[in-house]
């Protein structure tokens, strides 16, 4: 929501057949840093996802391990400006 509609940031994500990675890259400074990371961490806690938060400046990575194996091996990329 907030970087389709507020443009907080860009959103990149790759796979890897194990682990998912997200990055959110804002520009905004350490405390933008902070706030996305508590959204988004607290909203995969009530997924039940405990994920990987890394926070710089300018970017969030969130790194969620798969329960299960992939059936490929191939990176996924895909960029999506919000």
């Amino acid at each position: 929501m907030l970087g389709q509609y507020g443009r907080m940031y860009t959103f990149e994500t790759s796979f890897d057949g194990k682990t998912q990675v997200l990055v959110l890259k804002h520009g905004r400074g350490p405390r933008t840093s902070a706030y996305l990371a508590h959204v988004i961490g607290r909203l995969f806690k009530r997924l039940g996802i405990e994920p990987e938060i890394t926070e710089t400046e300018d970017q969030v990575s969130i790194k969620v391990k798969t329960p299960f194996k992939a059936r490929g091996t191939e990176l996924v990329l895909s960029k999506r400006k919000y």
